[in-house]
């Protein structure tokens, strides 16, 4: 994710210097072909085609953000119950329960293995070490017979919860807020998994992209009087902006694809795991991830 206030001149230009190109070699020879023929058209036809990309443009940049805002909060509760069902662990289970540090150290540290587990999901990458290293080998045995890792690794919690229960460690009550708690992590989950696996309409993209380009062809003919250097940066400049727009919501569409505008879900993952390793007074705390060229992933 873009952190910072700063926009990259030398990346805008990368991602744009076939516009400027084609936009001064298509331009000069319209202005080149006005001296022969007729070639003006009322500039009140581009005026109302800009409207109508407008709108397209702002529908579907509206939409693609909406989905990236969707998936920064249930990132946002998978931090929040991530730190409510271990402080549940750690508080709800009695101290004074034979198996209390094994359980609760286990318990936590599967939370940290959904984490990251769900992380490499979204973003079909990393390795099974990722999560793995934070489980005991029969739990590691068990997940690998789940084709969804993260559901896995949930099921797991819920079990054990469900022994301390029959084993009378816990009570009923205790039990079905901290299940409330793992129901919550699995709704914030399932919303992520909803965007990743919709395909955003692409109906959006073809019809706004065919309306920039009627626009782009259309508009030095409404300025056919302005000489060459201005028909040329009057239309590079309309024209630029729409382009960079319509990119935006390419970008903001799809959340978890390793873009620079994506989600920085590994570093909500590194900051939940600093989270609950304090919170289990552990002394080998990885530092928080910081920001390269001004780009948190």
């Amino acid at each position: 994710m873009y952190i910072k206030y700063t926009i990259s001149t030398r990346r805008t230009l990368k991602y744009a210097w076939w516009l400027l190109l084609l936009t001064v070699v298509y331009t000069y020879l319209i202005y080149l072909m006005s001296d022969r023929f007729t070639l003006g058209i009322p500039p009140a036809i581009p005026a109302v085609l800009a409207t109508a990309v407008s709108l397209l443009l702002g529908f579907r940049t509206n939409s693609a953000y909406n989905r990236w805002w969707e998936a920064r909060k249930n990132w946002g509760g998978i931090i929040a119950y991530s730190r409510t069902f271990s402080r549940q662990v750690k508080s709800y289970i009695p101290k004074d329960y034979v198996n209390y540090k094994r359980v609760v150290k286990r318990l936590i540290y599967l939370q940290l293995a959904f984490v990251y587990a769900h992380r490499n999901a979204l973003r079909q990458s990393g390795s099974r070490e990722d999560y793995e290293k934070f489980m005991d080998p029969s739990d590691i045995n068990r997940i690998r017979t789940y084709d969804n890792v993260p559901v896995g690794i949930l099921n797991i919690q819920a079990s054990i919860l469900g022994e301390l229960h029959s084993e009378g460690v816990i009570e009923a009550v205790t039990m079905a807020n901290m299940d409330r708690t793992l129901k919550n992590i699995t709704l914030s989950m399932g919303g992520n998994e909803r965007i990743k696996n919709t395909v955003f309409p692409v109906q959006y993209s073809v019809f706004t992209r065919a309306a920039i380009f009627i626009y782009a062809v259309l508009f030095p003919f409404g300025i056919i009087s302005q000489e060459a250097i201005g028909m040329i940066v009057l239309t590079f400049s309309v024209v630029f902006f729409f382009i960079i727009i319509d990119a935006i919501g390419s970008y903001l569409k799809d959340p978890f694809e390793n873009k620079n505008s994506d989600i920085p879900i590994s570093s909500l993952a590194r900051s939940i795991e600093i989270d609950l390793l304090e919170l289990m007074e552990e002394k080998d705390i990885p530092p928080k991830l910081i920001m390269k060229n001004g780009v948190l992933m």
